[in-house]
């Protein structure tokens, strides 16, 4: 009988290790099986996740497109204003320039106007024209100096030659 309790107690032993054994494998390929299975799903999860990359991506270019055409439209508006402003600037100071201009202008014509009438006014209104009877009238109005004077241009007569002339004829 020890034989046999030995033997059942080897058998029992051997049964619990082949059963330990069988558990371990079996156990080990679950474990593995799901070694597999999470890296399936990890592999899976990086498709997916490289997927939705590549879609925002597109997003984003889509959007970048998007907001620099209305970055654009919104610059060229700024842009046309600014311009707009800054030309209506120049002319409304063009035409000051203009204006100031004009009125110096048109006040040089009328004073060039003025003077030339003015001074044919002037030699028409101080000037008297009479006529004398004779030539005895006009060298009475003239005198000896003043005959003397005109025949002789560019010498006036002296007061020592008037002072002489009044002795002799005395």
């Amino acid at each position: 009988m020890a034989t046999i309790v030995i033997g059942i107690a080897i058998g029992a032993g051997v049964g619990v290790a082949g059963a330990l054994l069988v558990l371990r494998l079996q156990a080990g390929s679950k474990l593995s099986a799901a070694r597999r299975a999470r890296q399936l799903m990890l592999a899976e999860a990086r498709r997916e996740a490289e997927a939705v990359r590549r879609e925002a991506q597109l997003e984003v270019k889509e959007e970048a497109i998007r907001l620099s055409g209305e970055a654009k439209a919104e610059i060229m508006a700024r842009s046309e204003e600014a311009i707009r402003h800054e030309l209506a600037r120049r002319v409304r100071q063009m035409e000051e320039e203009a204006q100031t201009e004009a009125r110096r202008r048109a006040r040089n014509l009328v004073a060039d106007a003025l003077q030339r009438v003015a001074a044919s006014h002037a030699a028409e209104t101080t000037v008297s024209v009479v006529e004398l009877s004779s030539d005895d009238m006009k060298g009475r109005i003239i005198g000896k100096e003043g005959r003397s004077w005109s025949s002789r241009p560019g010498s006036r007569p002296s007061s020592r030659r008037t002072a002489a002339s009044s002795t002799k004829s005395s």
